[in-house]
């Protein structure tokens, strides 16, 4: 099911207790999409998440969309976002970004990323958005502060291995 929401271009939030295996489930999936070749994967390595902005995450696909590795990302945002756009429709497959930590996240740029993933849709392209973190992620989702948002994500709960859960 999650496979499926990635292909059709989605905000996605996964969801877990610490220890959950949040991270490992997410390293596999990649793996998984990565070996199959129909979707695109890429993803964040900041490790600040409360620092993370929309730029920190456009960045990302950048580096990870380029052909040359090497691609210098423009800094005014109309010339950004259309240099992306490009970019994606070049790679002819859907993209996901996965960030991991995402409950650090300034609502901001999560109201931010689901623009950008709306930009790529309306552009004829795919691009998920997959966030992983703490429950505080779901019920930050269900606030009406983000109701725009929490409307439109997929969420996907871990739960963990039921009765060896941590209190």
């Amino acid at each position: 099911e999650l496979k499926i929401t990635i292909a059709q271009g989605r905000l996605i939030a996964i969801s877990g207790i610490v220890g959950s295996g949040k991270t490992t489930f997410l390293q596999r999936l990649m793996a998984d999409l990565t070996k199959s070749k129909q979707i695109i994967v890429s993803r964040s390595l900041a490790v600040e998440s409360s620092k993370v902005s929309l730029l920190t995450l456009m960045t990302a696909l950048f580096y990870d969309l380029s052909p040359d590795k090497v691609e210098k990302v423009p800094s005014m945002s109309e010339k950004r976002e259309r240099h992306l756009l490009e970019l994606m429709k070049k790679c002819r497959s859907p993209v996901a970004l996965f960030v991991d930590d995402a409950h650090g996240l300034h609502n901001q740029t999560l109201v931010s990323l689901k623009r950008l993933v709306e930009l790529v849709r309306n552009n004829g392209d795919k691009l998920s958005v997959i966030l992983a973190g703490h429950p505080k992620l779901k019920n930050d989702l269900k606030r009406p502060t983000l109701e725009e948002i929490g409307g439109r994500t997929h969420i996907f709960a871990l739960e963990g291995i039921r009765g060896h859960q941590e209190e």
